[in-house]
Order: structure tokens, then C-alpha cells, then sequence
């Protein structure tokens, strides 16, 4: 089998999903680029300005950046490594962002409804304090 031919299912066996391949140019290369692009593909110069501002190089220290592959304009792209990196390599290890937490625990209703309780009786005692404050013109109609 060929790197051609694997299909979704076969992919899901193996460990990694993702990697980034950053090409490092510079902003005046990339918009020569874009400029030689067809009219109906390329990007307005006000808008890839704007795109060029606001990119953020990706750090191989980052989760959703690794595995990164950094490859300048005339070198060779590493398809050996590539392919490694995606089909060989261990993935990490999960974190807290990137496990489910449960929707709710197993005595969700019971603590809601005992929170409920709480701040209802609070509420009723304020109420009946502010009631039968003598200095308290609260619960008095306005003259």
C-alpha cells in the first residue's frame, strides 16, 4: 500500500492526526506569491497585509503545533520524517484540555436542589431582618 491509497478508516489506526509544515519566507516572497496567483484565488493586498500582521509562527513547544516541520523555499520537503511523524510517532499523552470532563456529576440534582434551598432561605431571612428593622425603610410605602 502507498501513502497514496490510505483511506480514513486505515488512517484512524495509526497514532498521530496532525503535524505543521511552516514555510519560512519572508512577507515580501509570500505576497510576490500571491500576486502570481490567479485573479480569482489570490488574496486582496489590503487583506493579506492585514493576514501578515496578525500570523503567529508556530512553536514546536505548542501541542497543537507538534509535530512542526520548519522547511525554507529551495529546500526539499522531508516526506521521510513527515511520514514518521505520522505514522510512527507515539502521540502524547492526553491533558485536561484535551480530555472530556462529565456533563455533571452523580448527585447533580441533589447538590442544585440543596444550593437552591440555601440561597432561598437566605433570602427569606434577609427579608424578614429588613421587614422588622425599625431604621429600615425598606417594605414602608413612599410618603
Amino acid at each position: 500500500m502507498t501513502t497514496d491509497t490510505i483511506d480514513a478508516v486505515t488512517f484512524q489506526a495509526f497514532s498521530s492526526y496532525s503535524l505543521s509544515v511552516y514555510c519560512l519566507t519572508s512577507p515580501e516572497l509570500s505576497s510576490k506569491w500571491n500576486s502570481q496567483r490567479d485573479v480569482y484565488e489570490r488574496y486582496d493586498q489590503d487583506i493579506f497585509d492585514a493576514l501578515i500582521l496578525r500570523f503567529e509562527e508556530p512553536d514546536s513547544r505548542n501541542r497543537w503545533d507538534s509535530p512542526l516541520f520548519t522547511v525554507q523555499p529551495d529546500d526539499t520537503l522531508p516526506f521521510e520524517a513527515i511520514s514518521d511523524a505520522l505514522l510512527k510517532r507515539k502521540a502524547p499523552p492526553p491533558n485536561q484540555s484535551t480530555q472530556s470532563q462529565p456533563l455533571s456529576s452523580a448527585n447533580f440534582l441533589y447538590e442544585l436542589d440543596r444550593v437552591t434551598q440555601d440561597v432561598l432561605m437566605h433570602i427569606k431571612h434577609d427579608a424578614h431582618k429588613t421587614q422588622s428593622c425599625p431604621d429600615s425603610d425598606m417594605g414602608q410605602s413612599a410618603p
